[in-house]
């Protein structure tokens, strides 16, 4: 049993108490991660979940400043801002003129046929073997060089 003489010692004694153990409790995550992080195993496939759904929008607030709960009602309200951003009415358009679409560089008959064409398994790869490794992730967190090594 420990006696303190001040309530300042005793919860400065709890708090160093508290901050070793969170601190083991980090490191132990770390080395579950680091065992098995990068296995296809439930723990990995729960971290994944876990990270996605921290994007997730549960609660919005409208434009009257209403706050709206689920995912239902965190759409409707985006949907909205949307509509609104972007407008209700068509916008009248001029036609394009000819003219200004020849005076840069245009595509051959043939450039634009091989843009038509199908691409190959070969094509996928080399094309994300040339993004660098540490490019920003994606909408899904992971980089083009988690993609390569996988």
């Amino acid at each position: 049993m420990f006696h303190y003489s001040s309530v300042e010692e005793a919860t400065t004694n709890y708090i160093s108490i508290l901050s070793s153990s969170l601190s083991l409790l980090r490191q132990e995550s770390k080395i579950d991660w680091i065992k098995y992080g990068d296995d296809c195993t439930r723990f990995f496939f729960a971290r994944a979940k876990q990270r996605k759904l921290s994007t997730y929008f549960y609660t919005i607030q409208d434009a009257t400043g209403t706050e709206l709960e689920g995912f239902d009602q965190v759409g409707k309200v985006m949907l909205d801002y949307c509509k609104d951003l972007l407008g209700k009415a068509p916008l009248h358009r001029q036609s394009i003129d000819p003219s200004i679409i020849t005076q840069g560089a245009v595509l051959s008959q043939d450039q634009q046929i091989d843009l038509c064409k199908p691409f190959s398994d070969l094509d996928i790869k080399e094309t994300l073997f040339s993004i660098p490794n540490q490019k920003s992730p994606g909408p899904d967190g992971y980089s083009s060089g988690f993609f390569k090594s996988s």
